[in-house]
Order: C-alpha cells, then structure tokens, then sequence
C-alpha cells in the first residue's frame, strides 16, 4: 500500500533548469556611506525580461531593510540605506528574481561585509519554475 505517491512532485524538483535563464544580482557594501547598491545582471530567454526583482537586507538582530528593482543593468541599480541595521554580523541579502513569464529565481549571501566580501553577486540556487498560471 502507499500512501502518498510523490512522483510528479519529485520531477517537478528534479529538473529546474530553464535554458537562457540565469539570474544574478549584484551587489556593492560601502561601509562608509552606510549603503548596499543592488543591481540586476540576470540574462533572460529570449520574448522574456524583468518584471521585478524583491530584495531583502537583513542584520544578526533580524531587522531588515525591503528594495523592488524594475529594470534590468546599472540604469536600475537600486541604493539601500543600512543605516538603521546592525553591521556588527554583517549583511544577510537575498532577492527574488521574476520574469514577465514568471520564471524565478532565489538569490543569497550572507555576512556582507563581515565575513564575505562587500562587493560581488549574490549566489543562485537553480529553483526556476515555469509557470503556467
């Protein structure tokens, strides 16, 4: 007997990958002007492109700062005052990367500027779903 069968959601997770479509979003700490520029550098399937990007600054006490990116490349570069956050850990910075048909991608990375560099991209976990909704 079994009680639940799980095989499409297994497939569903098994191949997330969606050719053309690599999300990135970098990112610049400055300590001295208390800020975080974010910039999306995602690449998106041809007929796709941004619709938006949800970022998310968290410090070590769980306070977080929220920023939305609209356009793609350095014309929509978004700064985010930190100033209000704790820098003693570092930085958790994750964003969500959507496209206009709907493919998403996860981004993180953790301890900016304590322990991981205050300038580079924020790292993908292949999570893409297509969308037929």
């Amino acid at each position: 007997m079994q009680a639940i069968n799980n095989a499409g959601l297994l497939a569903l997770i098994s191949d997330p990958s969606i050719p053309g479509f690599v999300p990135a979003v970098g990112y610049t700490y400055s300590v001295g002007d208390a800020t975080i520029v974010l910039t999306d550098n995602t690449t998106y399937p041809a007929g796709d492109a941004i619709h938006v990007v949800q970022c998310n600054i968290t410090d070590g006490n769980g306070n977080s700062k929220h920023q939305q990116i609209t356009v793609t490349g350095e014309g929509g570069a978004q700064t985010v005052d930190v100033s209000g956050l704790d820098p003693f850990k570092g930085f958790n910075v994750t964003c969500t990367v959507v496209s206009t048909n709907r493919l998403v991608g996860d981004l993180g990375m953790y301890g900016v500027g304590s322990y991981s560099a205050g300038t580079g991209n924020l790292r993908y976990a292949n999570k893409s779903r297509e969308s037929k909704n």
